[in-house]
């Protein structure tokens, strides 16, 4: 685990030490370098000197401007490169042709020099690319922060030989007592097997009867009572309606016995009064 750490640590490191030696480059003309999201500083060189010889054939010149403080902006043509990696301050200066001259000046005095190459250090302030696209061959070259670079490095180093110093250590402790260790990783997973045994199941045993619980007092307390007898539903409706159905009929046959009128003239012999008479 602690090898692991410590390789992590190291990698994250590494990363961060490349980007603390990278800034911005502007080139006016197509350097036809690969596309990177990190370009080294020596892929650019040869690339740099092929255009700068055609240059002083030609008796063209080529502003360079060293900003130290450049940030990006928005540019119509040319190649800009967001991540330039300088391993040192000294892989700021391309190779230049012998049949070249340099001069480098001030940015008050860079409108005054005839030599081809014309290196121009902008050391105050924050500047943007679209500031030095005055003349017709421009390269704006942005200066990493070099000093932040060396307590990197110094950190790096640290985490290296640590990492380094414990591998060692593992190394000899894996060659003479390995048998210890293996004793020792045979007992660490026997004890994590009677763990697992003895908590593990356990403990879903009771998780699974506490869900039951939990299930059940909802059922009780949330449920209606068609929902809990819902086999007793169709004998009920059934009832419902049979008993409707015989209702029905008392109600009309007592109605149709209260229509009746039962007198007692009806049961007696009618008497012919003319025949008495007679």
């Amino acid at each position: 685990m602690k090898v692991q750490s410590l390789s992590l640590i190291a990698s994250v490191l590494s990363v961060v030490n490349a980007f603390a030696d990278t800034a911005l480059l502007y080139s006016s003309f197509d350097l036809e370098v690969p596309h990177k999201y990190i370009t080294e500083s020596k892929d650019l060189s040869q690339f740099m000197l092929q255009y700068i010889q055609q240059l002083c054939a030609n008796d063209k010149q080529l502003y360079i401007y060293r900003v130290n403080q450049l940030k990006s902006s928005q540019v119509d043509h040319g190649v800009l490169l967001n991540h330039v990696h300088y391993n040192s301050i000294s892989d700021l200066s391309f190779p230049i042709d012998a049949a070249c001259s340099l001069e480098i000046v001030s940015e008050q005095d860079s409108n005054q020099s005839q030599s081809n190459i014309v290196v121009v250090e902008v050391s105050e302030g924050v500047h943007s690319i679209d500031e030095f696209l005055k003349h017709e061959n421009v390269i704006v070259q942005g200066v990493p922060s070099f000093h932040k670079r060396n307590k990197v490095n110094q950190i790096v180093e640290q985490v290296n030989d640590m990492f380094h110093d414990d591998v060692e250590k593992r190394d000899v402790a894996d060659g003479s007592n390995y048998d210890d260790i293996q004793s020792e990783v045979e007992a660490d997973f026997r004890e994590a097997e009677s763990l697992i045994d003895d908590e593990t199941v356990t403990v879903f045993k009771a998780s699974i009867k506490e869900a039951r619980a939990s299930n059940d007092t909802k059922k009780s307390t949330n449920t209606s009572l068609f929902t809990n007898y819902q086999f007793f539903t169709p004998g009920i409706w059934s009832g419902i309606i049979v008993s409707g159905f015989l209702l029905t009929i008392l109600y009309l046959g007592i109605n149709w016995l209260n229509s009746l009128e039962v007198t007692y003239s009806s049961f007696e012999k009618q008497v012919d009064y003319d025949k008495k008479n007679e």
